[in-house]
Order: structure tokens, then C-alpha cells, then sequence
């Protein structure tokens, strides 16, 4: 699909979404309207939602669904679109004080920036570095990057920070106030420094050794990708030696709750085939296909997803080139409220987008040099690296470093600071739909109000936890009445 072109400097979609903002701000993530069943609202979003992987492989919507009533967090990330549904829907909760600027309605967006997608790149490549100094912090998924306002991204990340301390005992309403604070507080200040004339690349956020404002679970993130990029542990886990061939692991069968790598069917080492074909990493002209496995249960909105894992060299007979990359296949980012397309003119399908959007939200377009967005007949890919230099924080970790005691809350807060001063980057450096500096655009939208800025984040991670949190528990019932598909599976061949 081609997205729609807003046009020329202050477009009336902007405007028109602009203006509603400012009269009436937008809406905090009001659950269902007066007399609406949540549990009804919850089975159509996720019937909806998944209908395009309904119709190829029900098995695997069925295991996205049951991790998702296992596991809160997870719950989280795979709804979203639920999220961005309910920030629109107009109801009786708390209604913001922001947004009253029309530019910063239309920033580019990472699109769901809960904590672990958050975590380490190694640009040129993930070659040895010499220290963790070469090593990237960024928002590694972008898969939702779309433009939309500002506001929608923060918010998000508070929720996504305040569902990681909610596992965390001892960590109570208190201590995820006082990082979902240190959240905002670190965004506003990081527009400010970079809308009077900072640049994206200070020393407070150049991971040097000791992280410096980045915390211990920051600290913690680094030394992880060093010391397992070090060891190719990724590399080591995926593959084996089979008399003088290394070749990916494959399983017999997949676990009980669908994970493993399976030999790809005869269809599927046909795509793999055209995929690898067209993948050209720059400065990388030599790449050889070595192996390819078919990969399951891997990601939680992405589940169901076609995703293969690749094993490549650059030419030498040995194992010392060897290297791994994942091509997993993307779909259209749920719309943010507001706007009339989701990527305006800028790309041309899903594949560009994949690109564009992380090139411009990256503190180095090589971030990932690796990195590809590829097209086989409808279906779009992504390409990234599966090297161990790139490592992704963990929920589980943020909970336990989050424990009541010395230290735990400093733990929390730094991390909240850590992800607000790298949000406000991303956003800074992706600009606006029509070119135009987003962190300028946001620092007016602010307009200093920093204190109220966090209040207002700090109230409305609350409230989406609360919302979050009852519809996570309705799950299990809904999957217990309408069965393991939600109903869906009794619907008319012909539903579109």
C-alpha cells in the first residue's frame, strides 16, 4: 500500500487534529464508555487485531493468546492497538494539559517504547569492539513507528515502566510515581537541552563505560552485550558442528507452548530464498547463505508472524565470519488517533518505512547495519542482526532490580530518567510529518511546565495500569467461554 500524502506545510489534517487538542486535549486511556461490556471490547479488539493470522495460522494466535493470559507485561505489549483505541475514545477520565501545540501532533513516533524495546546495537556490523564505548543505546523496534502526537509515545513508556514495577514486590504506587516522574522529567529535560541548541549526542547519553545517568539495570544492559558479544553466544547457541558444516539447530518438534526452530517447509525455503537474494547489506557485498531454520514463538504482538533465522559468512572457510541475522515479517502499525495515514508520503510501503523510520530515530543510521526492509509478493520483512552485541533489557530484571530495599528505588528512577532522555532523542531526531523540528515544536507544547508535565504522566501510567491490569485478567474467562481462538474460528469463511 502507498501511504497517503498530507501535503504542504500546516495541512488541514494537522490543523484540524491540532485544534480539536487544543480545545479539549486529548483524552487519558478511558476504558469503555457507560453501559459497554470491557470484556466485550477486549474480545473484538484482539478478534480484529489478529484477523490477518487467522486465516493462515490459528495455532499460532491461539499461543500469542495464552502468553498474553500468562503474563501481564506480555499482556501489554500485545494490545497496543487496544491502547491507542482507548487513548481515543472520549470518556470520563482526566483529559491532558498539553497538545496545545498543532506541530507536535504529528512527531514520529517509535510507536510502543515499553522498556524491552529498549536496548544495545553494535553499528558496522557488531564486529569486536574495543570497548562498550561502541556500542549504541536505542529503541530497537520500530515496527509502530508512525507520526502522531508526541504525548501518545510518553505515555506508553510510562505504562510500559509501571508494568514492569508492578511485578516488583515491595515496589507500590509510590515507587512507580517516582519513576514514571523521573521519566518525564528526564523527556522534558532532554527537549529542552536539545531545542536550545544541544545536540543528540552529549555526554550524558554516549554509553561509555559506567553509563553515566543510565543507572545500574542501563549499566547492567551494557556489560551484558559485551561480555556475550564477546563470546558469540548467540552464534554458540545456534548453531552446531556437524562433521565439517556448521548448520543451525534444528528441534524435533516444538515445546509445549510453540517455541523452537523447525526445518522450513518447501514453500518456506522458497521465500528464504528470494528473501536472502535481495538482501544486500551495505559494505557487505560477499555475504554467502549458509542455513536457514523456520523460528516459533519468538515476540508477543509478532508471534504469528513468519521469522526466520539465518546463519551467513563473508566468504572464509572458517567459522570466524560466521554470523546470524533474523528476517521476520511485518505488517501495517496500528493507526495513533489523530491522523489521516499512518506514514505520510514519506515511504512508499511497509519495507521503506522499516528502514526510513528507525534511520531517522536512531542516534546512527547504522545503528544496525544489517538492517533491511524487504518485499516478497505481499508480505513485507524485516532484517536485523541475531548477534549477541545486541541485547534488550528484560522485564524480569527491571522487577527484581526494583525490589523494596537499598537502592531499589534509585534503581527504578534511574531507569525511568534513562528512558525519557532517550525517547526525547528519538523524537528529536525523527522530526515531524512535514519536516519540521519536533523538539523545538515539543519544548513550546511543554512550555516549561515540566512539573506539571510529570504529574500529569505520573496520574495517567495509574490509571492506564489500573485499565490494563482488569483487562489482562478478563482474558483466562474470555478464553474459557468463546474457546482458545476467541470465537473466531467459528466465523464465515467469507469474513474478510
Amino acid at each position: 500500500m502507498r501511504w497517503r500524502t498530507l501535503g504542504s506545510p500546516a495541512t488541514p489534517a494537522v490543523l484540524s487534529v491540532a485544534m480539536a487538542l487544543a480545545a479539549g486535549g486529548l483524552p487519558s486511556c478511558s476504558g469503555a464508555g457507560a453501559g459497554e461490556d470491557r470484556g466485550a471490547v477486549l474480545r473484538d479488539f484482539l478478534v480484529r487485531d489478529n484477523q490477518r493470522w487467522l486465516g493462515r495460522d490459528p495455532r499460532r494466535v491461539a499461543e500469542k493468546y495464552a502468553r498474553m493470559a500468562a503474563d501481564p507485561y506480555d499482556f501489554m505489549r500485545g494490545t497496543v492497538g487496544l491502547f491507542l483505541e482507548d487513548v481515543a475514545r472520549v470518556g470520563g477520565r482526566g483529559r491532558t494539559g498539553f497538545l496545545a501545540e498543532p506541530e507536535a501532533c504529528a512527531v514520529l513516533l517509535v510507536g510502543d517504547p515499553h522498556p524491552e524495546n529498549f536496548g544495545t546495537c553494535a553499528p558496522g556490523g557488531g564486529a569486536l569492539a574495543a570497548d562498550t564505548a561502541s556500542l549504541t543505546l536505542e529503541w530497537v523496534d520500530l515496527d509502530g513507528a508512525a507520526f502522531g502526537p508526541y504525548l501518545l509515545d510518553v505515555r506508553r513508556a510510562a505504562l510500559g515502566l509501571a508494568m514492569a514495577l508492578a511485578g516488583a514486590p515491595g515496589c507500590d504506587a509510590a515507587c512507580r510515581s517516582a519513576a514514571i516522574r523521573s521519566l518525564a522529567e528526564g523527556y522534558a529535560d532532554r527537549i529542552s537541552f536539545l531545542a536550545t541548541g544541544g545536540t543528540g549526542e552529549d555526554e550524558a547519553w554516549t554509553p561509555q563505560v559506567g553509563a553515566p545517568e543510565g543507572g545500574a539495570l542501563v549499566q547492567a544492559l551494557l556489560d551484558e552485550a559485551w561480555e556475550e558479544g564477546l563470546g558469540r553466544e548467540e552464534w554458540e547457541d545456534a548453531t552446531v558442528l556437524e562433521g565439517d558444516v556448521r548448520r543451525l539447530r534444528r528441534d524435533d518438534a516444538l515445546t509445549a507452548d510453540g517455541r523452537g526452530a523447525l526445518e522450513p517447509t518447501a514453500p518456506e525455503r522458497d521465500q528464504l530464498q528470494r528473501l536472502v537474494a535481495s538482501w544486500h547489506p551495505a559494505g557487505e557485498p560477499g555475504l554467502r547463505f549458509l542455513d536457514g531454520v523456520r523460528l516459533y514463538g519468538k515476540g508477543v504482538a509478532s508471534l504469528p508472524a513468519v521469522r526466520f533465522l539465518v546463519l551467513f559468512d563473508r566468504g572464509d572457510p572458517g567459522p570466524d565470519d560466521d554470523d546470524l541475522a533474523t528476517f521476520r515479517e511485518v505488517v501495517d502499525p496500528p493507526p495513533p488517533p489523530g491522523l489521516i495515514s499512518l506514514v505520510p508520503g514519506l515511504f512508499p510501503d511497509n519495507a521503506a518505512r522499516i528502514v526510513g523510520a528507525s534511520q531517522r530515530l536512531w542516534s546512527r543510521p547504522d545503528a544496525d547495519a544489517r538492517l533491511a526492509g524487504l518485499s516478497d509478493g505481499g508480505q513485507a520483512f524485516k532484517v536485523v542482526s541475531g548477534s549477541s552485541w545486541f541485547q534488550e533489557l528484560d522485564h524480569g530484571d527491571i522487577a527484581e532490580a526494583a525490589l523494596a530495599g537499598e537502592g531499589g528505588g534509585d534503581a527504578a528512577r534511574d531507569l525511568g530518567g534513562a528512558l525519557g532522555r532517550a525517547l526525547a532523542a528519538a523524537h528529536g531526531r525523527g522530526g515531524t510529518a512535514e519536516g519540521g523540528d519536533a523538539a523545538g515544536a515539543i519544548y513550546r507544547d511543554i512550555g516549561g511546565r515540566t512539573e506539571a508535565f510529570a504529574e500529569e504522566r505520573a496520574r495517567d501510567a495509574e490509571e492506564d495500569l489500573a485499565l490494563t491490569l482488569g483487562d489482562f485478567a478478563l482474558l483466562p474467562g474470555l478464553l474459557a467461554i468463546h474457546g482458545e481462538l476467541l470465537g473466531a474460528d467459528t466465523l464465515p469463511d467469507d469474513v474478510p
